[in-house]
């Protein structure tokens, strides 16, 4: 009785264990690379997916003028455009071990710092959004001539404490993050004009050294009761720069 009673027992821990797994990649497994996948399954005592605090660093990149694009591009012209140009910043978010959070719509919204810990968090950042502004420009370029007029991106960044984990009901859930933090990112995207990468002051007291930036002081964010600095990245040579900085 107690050798079945012992083979029971490990039955059911690797039973839940698959279940764990699978239910892991169900929710990570097209928001990671596949190496940053193969590390969190490889540590099981780990609940990844549970909510807790954490200081991370949240990227928001979105189009401008796309509302006047989709009124007056082709359907399968501009899905195509739409998709090449979520296609590669998704590329360069997995390369640099970010985390894909959502698309909502044409904007794109990554997560660092978490699923798993990244004391450079907001250095990635900061360099994904700079390569974004480099690689769409060679996506405007790819779409010139097929009757459809690219248009540029707008990059905000922001540092903080959020609240991250596995959140939505029974029937859909993401990996996300909520806080202030969170919101500050995005409201900094939408005031980023384009082919901009604007940073939060927290974002950049964890890079300044290792970048160039102006500060933008005065800015008036809805939702943010007073004005806030943010700081305006060069964009030109800086993702270069930054391709000798170890991640």
């Amino acid at each position: 009785r107690r050798l079945l009673s012992a083979i029971g027992s490990q039955m059911d821990t690797a039973i839940f264990e698959s279940l764990e797994r699978r239910r892991l990649r169900q929710v990570l497994g097209r928001s990671v690379d596949p190496q940053v996948m193969e590390r969190l399954l490889a540590n099981p005592d780990v609940e990844f997916l549970k909510g807790e605090r954490a200081v991370l660093s949240v990227l928001y990149a979105d189009l401008r003028g796309s509302t006047s694009l989709s009124e007056n591009a082709e359907p399968e012209l501009l899905v195509g455009f739409v998709n090449d140009y979520l296609g590669r910043m998704t590329e360069i978010i997995l390369e640099h071990e970010g985390t894909l959070d959502k698309f909502v719509g044409d904007e794109v919204m990554a997560l660092f710092g978490a699923p798993v810990p990244q004391p450079d968090h907001a250095l990635r950042a900061v360099r994904v959004g700079l390569e974004m502004q480099k690689a769409h420009q060679a996506v405007m370029k790819a779409w010139q001539g097929r009757d459809l007029k690219p248009i540029p991106i707008g990059v905000g960044i922001a540092t903080g404490e959020m609240i991250v984990g596995e959140m939505g009901c029974p029937q859909r859930t993401d990996y996300t993050v909520i806080g202030r933090a969170a919101n500050l990112g995005s409201r900094i995207c939408g005031v980023a004009e384009a082919g901009q990468v604007l940073i939060s002051q927290e974002t950049y007291e964890l890079v300044k050294e290792r970048v160039e930036a102006t500060p933008i002081t005065g800015l008036r964010l809805k939702g943010v009761n007073r004005p806030i600095t943010a700081c305006l990245l060069y964009t030109s040579d800086a993702a270069d720069e930054l391709d000798g900085v170890d991640l």
